[in-house]
């Protein structure tokens, strides 16, 4: 029996003997610090605002900076370890320039019992630099939709008119205006909006990384009744000798008016600037400005509309054309001094080339005329587009007997 107890105590001391070295050799081991890399930690720039007193700015502010850190420590701390325990700076705090600067790093946040490897006094982030620029540009008002039926909008008032950008020169090359919406669909009732501005390239593309100051537009918006009205090209001047007008085409031939209706009820139609035509020698199509009555607006912002003279040869030809007789009596007869009528017309030569007799009326009216003598006046109708330069006889005599 006593050989047994002390059989299961040296059991006992071995077990306790061979747990505690296993225990040493753990502690041992934890302790033991290992390397690793953790990627990707986002660098942010300190003093930034040294970048614009340097007259610069970030070439591409959308960059995301990082940097690999090597690290080390224990098991136990390295392996949990995240990214977002470091915080690491780049003192943008330096001399700068324009294009590629290497900016020194430092790690102002790191986890306990975790030390940096690597020598931070040498190791930077490359940032990119371009020329702060700054310029003046207009501002657009991008109206959506369309206004209740029967209603327009006058010329929006806008303050300001003209914001100021500023940005990395590449960006800000490309930036033709600061643009605002506002959506006017159905309304029939004044609008009031102050309103964000964004700026656009020529293409009405959004540009990236530019400043807007002021980033606000107030707009006042006018809401009015309208009207259509046909359009008249207003002309100037003779066409040089020997030219003749065959046709004039315009893009549209009327417009919808805008404003109150004390105005819209005193206009008939919309003129445009005046064209001088004694210049012209052959076809051309030109771009007129309407003029445009104060108070009144033009629906859909139409600046002018696009008009095409056709230009020709001015030629004439003579023709003998038959008369005849409108409102005639059927109780009477009538005998002429002459039968026909020895017409001269002008025009574009290649409507005057087709014109014969059928084409021409030569006509005595007797409608007022009873029984007798009278010299009665012949009138000459001609086609659209051409012109009746002379005739002959101009009157005839109309003998007017019963039958």
């Amino acid at each position: 029996m006593a050989h047994k107890d002390k059989k299961e105590i040296t059991v006992m001391v071995l077990s306790v003997l061979l747990a505690f070295l296993m225990w040493i050799y753990v502690v041992q081991d934890t302790d033991q610090e290992i390397n690793t890399i953790v990627e990707n930690v986002p660098v942010i720039l300190a003093n930034e605002n040294a970048i614009q007193e340097s007259n610069l700015a970030l070439a591409n502010p959308g960059q995301q900076l990082t940097i690999n850190l090597a690290v080390k420590g224990a098991p136990r701390d390295i392996m949990n370890v995240r990214v977002e325990d470091f915080r690491v700076e780049a003192d943008m705090d330096v001399a700068l320039k324009k294009g590629l600067n290497n900016i020194p790093i430092r790690v102002t946040r790191k986890p306990l019992g975790v030390d940096i490897v690597q020598n931070i006094e040498t190791s930077y982030v490359k940032v990119t630099l371009d020329k702060l620029e700054r310029k003046s540009v207009p501002i657009r008002l991008n109206l959506v939709g369309v206004p209740k039926s029967g209603y327009g909008y006058m010329q929006p008032v806008l303050r300001p008119t003209e914001v100021l950008i500023s940005g990395p020169a590449t960006q800000i090359n490309f930036v033709e205006a600061a643009v605002g919406r506002i959506d006017v669909t159905e309304n029939s009732a004044d609008v009031k909006a102050s309103i964000p501005l964004k700026p656009v390239d020529r293409e009405g593309r959004i540009v990236e990384y530019v400043k807007i100051e002021p980033s606000l537009a107030d707009v006042y918006l006018s809401i009015k009744p309208t009207k259509e009205v046909p359009i008249i090209v207003k002309k100037t001047g003779k066409l040089p000798e020997g030219k003749v007008l065959k046709y004039m085409n315009t893009s549209i031939s009327k417009v919808t008016i805008v404003g109150d209706l004390k105005y819209l009820n005193e206009i008939k139609y919309i003129e445009t600037v005046p064209f001088d035509l004694s210049n012209i020698q052959e076809n051309i199509t030109q771009e007129l400005p309407f003029n445009i009555p104060p108070n009144i607006n033009i629906s859909g912002d139409i600046k002018g509309i696009s008009v095409e003279f056709g230009i020709e040869n001015k030629t004439s030809k003579t023709v003998d054309v038959s008369v005849s007789i409108l409102n005639a009596n059927d109780s009477y007869n009538y005998v002429f001094s002459s039968n026909t009528i020895s017409v001269t017309i002008e025009g574009a030569e290649s409507i005057v080339k087709d014109i014969d007799s059928s084409n021409i009326s030569a006509v005595v009216d007797i409608k007022d005329f009873a029984e007798g003598v009278h010299i009665i006046p012949v009138k000459i109708y001609g086609p659209d587009g051409t012109q009746i330069t002379s005739y002959t006889p101009q009157r005839i005599t109309v003998t007017i007997t019963k039958k």
